[in-house]
């Protein structure tokens, strides 16, 4: 894999090509679905990191940073990209970027059934820290892990 992740942050009337391509991602994937949530990610602690082929993006990470915790909200690859590399490398730029901002913490959670991307944040230092029961809609509990930097 050689494309590079490319991290952008979203405010208000600031919208690029590039930015325009990433939000069409990130309603396509499900994140993005009413003025809320598009009011989210033009907050300051919100970071987004993609990886662009072809000048459009076809991975990102969405990471909130407020002092020293940080929450990565969702990871995406598109279908025809996944299992290349693509998560792995936005979630080694979101952590060495959370080491930057000086981040003693990182939380994520994800669905019990996803092993794939349980693996991959193993993989990335991440354990378990606790099971939210029934979080999902569909009764599927949720699984919390943490990544510690200190």
């Amino acid at each position: 894999m050689k494309n590079s992740v490319l991290h952008v942050q979203f405010k208000e009337n600031e919208l690029d090509p590039i930015k325009k391509d990433i939000l069409n991602l990130l309603i396509k994937s499900g994140f993005l679905k009413n003025n809320q949530d598009q009011q989210l990610i033009e907050q300051e602690h919100m970071h987004c990191f993609s990886v662009n082929q072809k000048n459009k993006p076809i991975a990102y990470a969405l990471l909130s940073v407020l002092f020293e915790e940080a929450e990565i909200l969702q990871v995406y690859v598109l279908d025809q990209f996944r299992r290349k590399g693509y998560a792995q490398a936005i979630l080694i730029e979101v952590i060495n970027f959370c080491q930057f901002k000086e981040v003693k913490k990182i939380f994520l959670e994800l669905r019990q059934s996803n092993k794939k991307a349980y693996r991959l944040y193993q993989k990335q230092g991440f354990a378990d820290l606790s099971c939210r029961k029934n979080y999902y809609s569909d009764g599927e509990d949720a699984i919390v892990m943490q990544r510690s930097l200190e």
